[in-house]
């Protein structure tokens, strides 16, 4: 993790350094990703890339990279980008329980560093709060689709009240 930290926040190296590491199984957020996804650990990060690619299942996603860079690659490259977000109270409780050996410390100086640096391209990403996604991730997707000329297809979280719409 030491290692993992200044690489997950440098645009420059962290492209490279994920191509290289066997153990890095998703792509970073540069062509031919189509949108990319991503947040500190525990903010809904697996529901929000699992029920985004549910819905779109053609479209490749950058996901699950825990890593600020990959974010601001997908603003350079003018690639469609959902940051989650929990609050860090939520997130980090939640990552020390599931990761005994990770310090409160530690968890809430990942969360500032993410969202310190994401924070200066707020207005060139879709930020979606944990509740939302948890809830009703249709409305996520719509300002995605809004915001970026997209037409990626909604997710419903509950499918009752979706044919109840109908």
């Amino acid at each position: 993790r030491r290692i993992w930290l200044p690489i997950s926040r440098s645009p420059r190296v962290f492209p490279w350094y994920v191509r290289v590491d066997p153990r890095r199984k998703n792509v970073p957020a540069v062509p031919p990703v189509e949108i990319a996804i991503d947040g500190v650990q525990r903010s809904a990060n697996t529901f929000s890339s699992r029920a985004f690619m549910f819905a779109n299942p053609d479209v490749k996603v950058s996901h699950h990279m825990h890593a600020p860079a990959s974010i601001l690659l997908a603003v350079r490259n003018r690639i469609p980008a959902i940051v989650v977000i929990r609050s860090p109270r939520d997130a980090v409780l939640s990552e020390v329980i599931r990761e005994p050996r990770k310090r409160l410390k530690r968890g809430l100086v990942e969360w500032n560093s993410f969202y310190g640096l994401v924070r200066p391209v707020l207005d060139e990403i879709v930020v979606a709060d944990f509740k939302t996604v948890t809830s009703d991730y249709a409305v996520v997707i719509a300002e995605v689709n809004r915001r970026y000329g997209t037409s990626f297809r909604e997710y419903q979280n509950d499918p009752e009240r979706r044919s109840e719409e109908h």
